[in-house]
């Protein structure tokens, strides 16, 4: 599978990653995780993206491939309260706290990438967050800092040049980044992630698949599959994300194994025809245009 350099980092990702969510929050047996992130690691992928607040993904991920841990880039995120924690969000005792317990569950002794997990504009101004994040990597706990968030937020942040990576919100029906975000992220010589590629598979569904897809599938009724696309929204929405050249990988979600195979089988056809690109980015300029990012 083809890599990147994740912006100015010496960070080696597969432009395919893994997405933690989906195996915290479903109900996913330690057989099935453990099946399926060998399995990933087995076809090649090797970045694994996690939260402390996605339940127990992370514990799942330590279990499961802990004893591979040079195998594979690990980033999780943190801010919020979660994991028997007390205090304000994003301060800097909650933030202590939330390191300390991923490496724990992650069951290693570094995290190669520590992001801030979508706070305000406000919150990055005020600087404690920040400042809680740089001195996790000063201890060595994590080796790289970056910011996940969308819109006003992830442009503070791209302008404090304090961050190496941005994760933000990118797919065929939640392009806003496109416009500002992702080139001032490159300008700005930052590694590029993007979450929600698939857009939660509800591109040109007959019906939304779960309560969080819903919103893009509405945004879906407003889109034609344009003349050349694969007819598969799953396969489109994926191959359109990874044709933009700006960003490095794009995180998957998945609990199965085969949907994790069905998602390399997609990223082996390559970028999609430059006019079907064209052609969904200008759809979405002028459907797009009232949508707010999906936080």
């Amino acid at each position: 599978m083809e890599t990147r350099t994740l912006g100015q980092t010496d960070l080696t990702v597969t432009r395919l990653g893994f997405g933690g969510a989906r195996i915290g929050y479903e109900d996913v047996t330690p057989d099935q995780s453990d099946r399926l992130l060998n399995g990933l690691l087995d076809m090649g992928v090797t970045f694994y993206d996690t939260a402390a607040c996605y339940h127990d993904s992370e514990e799942q991920i330590g279990r499961a491939i802990g004893a591979r841990r040079d195998e594979y880039v690990l980033a999780s995120k943190c801010g919020h309260v979660t994991g028997g924690a007390s205090g304000r969000e994003w301060s800097a005792e909650v933030i202590a706290h939330s390191v300390d317990r991923s490496l724990e569950r992650l069951r290693t002794d570094r995290l190669d990438l520590l992001q801030l997990h979508s706070c305000s504009a406000e919150v990055l101004g005020e600087g404690e967050a920040v400042e809680a994040v740089m001195r996790a990597k000063e201890a060595g706990k994590v080796r790289y800092v970056g910011y996940s968030g969308d819109g006003e937020a992830a442009l503070k942040a791209i302008g404090m040049g304090v961050f190496s990576t941005l994760q933000t919100s990118y797919n065929v029906v939640d392009q806003d980044a496109r416009l500002q975000v992702l080139p001032a992220a490159r300008e700005a010589g930052m590694g590029v992630i993007a979450k929600r590629p698939l857009a939660n598979a509800a591109f040109k569904t007959e019906a939304s698949r779960y309560s969080y897809a819903d919103v893009y599938w509405e945004r879906a009724k407003s889109m034609e599959v344009p003349e050349g696309a694969p007819a598969d929204g799953v396969e489109l929405a994926l191959r359109f994300c990874l044709s933009h050249e700006s960003i490095d990988t794009a995180i998957a979600g998945t609990s199965r194994v085969e949907n994790a195979e069905k998602n390399m089988e997609i990223i082996a056809r390559g970028d999609l025809p430059e006019e079907v690109v064209t052609s969904l980015c200008e759809q979405f300029d002028r459907a797009g245009g009232d949508w707010a990012p999906q936080m």
